[in-house]
């Protein structure tokens, strides 16, 4: 199946992910990302003003698209640090997905974990959103749905 084929069945998810520095955190998540994602999604990456590392790095990886389409990658750049809530707000205006899923840069995916979250949302059209469980690098659960 192409990715226009999985793009005319299903749904195209958008993924905002807040920058503020924290480079290693960020590459970390991008690589996850593309990892363990296969359903048709965007990224959105909103920088808070970051440092210049930080900033060119996001340079290099802007319009990213992977070979068969899926992923492409929009940046949009703050000269300050707008916050997490303002952040967001702004980020999501960039984005064109039928679902917005909004993570922090220090997060990172397992295998069919998007999968799983479009399958819930889609269960029950009373369901109006849907959250990850979250779990410290230790194992032990931060949050569980919501």
């Amino acid at each position: 199946m192409t990715l226009e084929d999985k793009l005319a069945a299903g749904p195209l998810i958008s993924i905002v992910i807040l920058s503020y520095n924290r480079l290693d955190d960020l590459r970390n998540n991008i690589d996850s990302l593309y990892e363990h994602t296969t359903t048709p999604f965007e990224v959105v990456i909103l920088d808070n003003g970051s440092n210049e590392k930080t900033v060119n790095y996001l340079k290099s990886i802007d319009q990213f698209v992977t070979e068969n389409g899926n992923g492409r990658i929009k940046v949009i750049y703050s000269p300050t640090n707008l916050g997490c809530s303002a952040g967001r707000k702004e980020a999501v205006k960039h984005a064109s997905g039928d679902y917005i899923y909004t993570v922090d840069n220090d997060m990172t995916y397992t295998q069919g974990w998007l999968e799983q979250l479009i399958t819930r949302i889609e269960s029950d059209p009373k369901i109006g959103a849907v959250s990850s469980k979250i779990v410290y690098p230790n194992g032990k659960i931060q949050l569980n749905g919501g």
